[in-house]
């Protein structure tokens, strides 16, 4: 029967790249000249995390700090097996090299898995997986739907793995929302009908730019004009959400408005909805009894309690 070793490895990420250490001629041809983790066999009383500490200060003349496990995984060469335990480990110093051939940063996106001892391979798939560039590359399209509010495309794509496939997307303006709370910790929040969820909502005051062009924070204003009558405010930024990254660009802006001063709402002719005034702590629990269901009223709501410490 093969012995089985259990095997710590350590792996470096920096600023997307790999530390690789080259090994030099050995005995076993199989792994002579391929990259592997820093790292060795568990000694009896270390536990993995002491192995590789140990290791490195051996092989490198380095400390470092081990983060968190990655993977485990068993490997059988032609001579011995191994548990391979490998960790996400910081290097704290410049190392030496004392037994490999060299040491290199690979960038993650150039990893071959051939290069590698068969072993330490294994972990390169997954580090490509986890750390890897996912970008996906547009190679062609076509306009499905123009629309007034939104325009629908198909879109054929370049996938990380080298293989194509299909995007049907929405682009969007984008959107701001408002969370508008007066002197008395009330919200205001308007309550529409959305035919297509075929029934009405509470929302913040919220509506589309005008053009690709127009200043989030003027969307703003002009929706608590027309929607609330709000014609002055202490207005200040909540930051940006995407409500539906799977099929559409669409970003909101979220603020908050405080100490409003009412006049007349202006509404669109097509536009019909209700205000209603309910206390913040009423609101927040609407939130999370499932009443208020609008992602964009959920997350300026939530984003309040933090600021405020509610």
């Amino acid at each position: 029967m093969k012995e089985i070793r259990d095997v710590a490895g350590a792996i470096f990420i920096k600023d997307g790249k790999i530390f690789a250490a080259k090994r030099g001629n050995s005995k076993f041809p199989y792994v002579a000249h391929k990259y592997e983790f820093v790292g060795g066999k568990r000694e009896d009383g270390e536990t993995c995390e002491d192995a590789l500490i140990r290791e490195c200060r051996e092989e490198m003349n380095v400390d470092i700090a081990v983060v968190r496990p990655f993977m485990t995984l068993r490997h059988d060469y032609p001579d011995f097996s191994i548990y391979l335990h490998t960790f996400l480990a910081e290097m704290l110093g410049e190392p030496e090299r004392k037994e490999h051939e060299s040491f290199s940063w690979i960038d993650i996106s150039g990893l071959k898995e051939e290069e590698w001892a068969p072993a330490d391979a294994s972990v390169i798939r997954k580090i490509r997986f986890n750390y890897g560039d996912l970008t996906e590359k547009k190679v062609s399209g076509e306009d499905i739907f123009n629309g007034r509010v939104v325009n629908v495309k198909r879109d054929v794509v370049l996938l990380p793995n080298g293989k194509t496939s299909y995007r049907e997307l929405i682009r969007h303006k984008g959107a701001a929302g408002v969370l508008v709370v007066d002197e008395r910790e009330n919200v205001y929040l308007c309550k529409q009908y959305r035919y297509p969820i075929g029934r009405t909502t509470l929302e913040i005051p919220a509506g589309k730019r005008d053009s690709l062009e127009e200043n989030y924070e003027d969307t703003a204003i002009r929706e608590l004009r027309e929607e609330l009558g709000v014609i002055d405010a202490e207005l200040s930024p909540l930051g940006k959400m995407l409500p539906a990254v799977g099929y559409s660009d669409e970003t909101i802006a979220l603020y908050l408005a405080e100490r409003p001063t009412f006049g007349q709402q202006e509404l669109d002719e097509d536009e019909f909805l209700n205000v209603v005034v309910l206390p913040f702590k009423e609101a927040l629990k609407m939130c999370m009894d499932g009443v208020i269901e609008d992602s964009k009223t959920l997350v300026a709501l939530l984003k309040y309690k933090a600021i405020k410490n509610i």
